[in-house]
């Protein structure tokens, strides 16, 4: 047991905290996003049957997304992925206005 002890190695490494604190960010962000784009949508003037929808496509894309963003990450370069910027923000910028 004292040997298998010595060969384990810390969890809570630097790049473990790291990636743990921007998880957080981005489950906090994915709830922000799901509770407040409803009231946007039905301040623009769109109906409730409009804030189903649009909610109904978050969940559909997050579910659809997870195990193809998951394969890209396996069958290539994990920092050549995260330094490519996310094409389907780009045409968000005009909404942010």
């Amino acid at each position: 047991m004292d040997k298998y002890m010595q060969l384990r190695e810390p969890l809570w490494t630097r790049n473990f905290k790291l990636i743990w604190v921007m998880n957080f960010c981005l489950i906090m962000w994915s709830f922000m996003i799901n509770a407040t784009f409803p009231l946007y949508v039905l301040e623009l003037g769109g109906s409730e049957m409009l804030v189903g929808v649009t909610a109904a496509g978050f969940s559909i894309a997050a579910v659809t997304m997870r195990p193809i963003a998951g394969r890209i990450l396996d069958n290539s370069s994990r920092s050549g992925v995260l330094a490519t910027p996310d094409p389907c923000s780009w045409g968000t910028k005009d909404f942010s206005e």
